[in-house]
């Protein structure tokens, strides 16, 4: 069968990260914009394991623009009677534009004219 989704859209904030077990897990929720009608956006619950979520956890914070590929996976919340379904990310994408490397203005060199050559 074919379980495959790839979605691009902003964090709505930061990226939880969980243990559980040995394993490292990062939960976050992506607002994708919809196609047919304006002003509207879907929130989407996704979870990424292990390497795959620690990059996410380091590299992505809320309103950072990202493309996500995985697949389809349900899971009981807090032993509820029902399942929900969640986005599990294999693969993760920068979508927005390259973030500066530091707030602080640089300085302009001055030639003061005083060097010894």
């Amino acid at each position: 069968m074919l379980n495959n989704v790839q979605l691009q859209g902003r964090l709505t904030k930061d990226p939880t990260v969980t243990t559980p077990g040995s394993n490292t897990k990062v939960i976050f929720t992506l607002a994708v914009g919809d196609d047919y009608v304006k002003d509207k956006a879907h929130f989407v619950r996704c979870g990424a394991w292990n390497k795959t979520g620690e990059f996410i956890a380091k590299h992505f914070h809320k309103g950072d623009m990202m493309l996500i590929a995985g697949n389809l996976r349900s899971y009981k919340p807090n032993d509820a009677a029902y399942e929900q379904l969640e986005v599990n990310v294999e693969h993760v994408y920068f979508a927005g534009p390259k973030k500066e490397v530091s707030d602080e203005p640089i300085e302009p060199f001055v030639d003061e004219g005083d060097l010894p050559f």
